[in-house]
């Protein structure tokens, strides 16, 4: 039985962190291998207009990430 409902959305923030390792496998050695830690803050929107969630003949769906 599909189900029409209005539209529905989602927002995300908070903090991000990651490890950045980079190396040379192919090419010159001159580059430099790089090893470093990055944070910051991370922004997610999702909204979902779909007639149906598994089998959507309808609508849209959209995620910004930034």
């Amino acid at each position: 039985m599909p189900i029409s409902s209005a539209c529905a959305g989602e927002l995300r923030i908070g903090p991000t962190w990651q490890h950045i390792k980079a190396s040379v496998e192919t090419g010159s050695p001159l580059l430099p291998t790089v090893s470093e830690n990055s944070a910051g803050m991370a922004v997610r929107l999702v909204g979902d207009h779909l007639d149906h969630a598994w089998f959507a003949r309808d609508g849209h769906r959209t995620h910004l990430t930034a």
